[in-house]
């Protein structure tokens, strides 16, 4: 039996090809953790994957870390699956692993409870900080993320930075972009 917890090179073809489909430019895969039937859990730098691969197509379910309210390794009679649970969701999200591997998990569950919970802090801080320094986190976000282009990026960040000058909020500051754009940077 092969290893369950290690890089990419533990997971299969059709699971990576979906994995680097998700991931945007700036991404790396921190750790892999594969299950049962080829499932498998991404841990990226921002985000995390779960990834299961059906007979005819490939799945995967995205978490944003401050999303995840919990990671669980649950074991049973015969199985264990581990579970991770958001708000919203009646059920986790699982993958199903081997009761007999589940201790080989251990480290990288700590690993992730830790970067859920530096984002969980971050985004604490994040209600409290000025708007101006909360507006420029969530473009500067948005550009790592591929939403916002590096020009949009720019014009914002402009935009930002000349109304803090005169005193202006976000919210009263002239737009130079689109409506759509515009929708689109800030409903995300």
């Amino acid at each position: 039996m092969g290893d369950v917890v290690g890089g990419t090179e533990i997971l299969g073809k059709r699971v990576l090809r979906e994995v680097e489909r998700q991931m945007s430019g700036h991404e790396h895969v921190r750790f892999c953790l594969r299950g049962r039937r080829r499932h498998c859990l991404v841990a990226l730098d921002e985000r995390l994957l779960i990834v299961r691969p059906r007979f005819n197509a490939v799945t995967a379910t995205v978490f944003d870390y401050d999303d995840v309210t919990a990671i669980e390794l649950r074991t049973s009679a015969f199985t264990g699956g581990i579970d991770v649970w958001s708000p919203g969701e009646r059920r986790p999200s699982r993958i199903t692993v081997s009761k007999r591997r589940a201790g080989d998990y251990d480290h990288a569950l700590a690993q992730l409870r830790e970067r859920i919970g530096h984002a969980q802090r971050r985004l604490a801080l994040a209600a409290d900080t000025p708007p101006l320094i909360a507006s420029l986190e969530r473009i500067a976000q948005l550009r790592r993320s591929g939403a916002l282009s590096e020009d949009e990026y720019g014009r914002l960040k402009e935009v930002l930075m000349t109304n803090a000058d005169r005193g202006m909020s976000a919210s009263e500051a002239p737009s130079t972009l689109s409506a759509p754009e515009e929708r689109e940077a800030w409903s995300t």
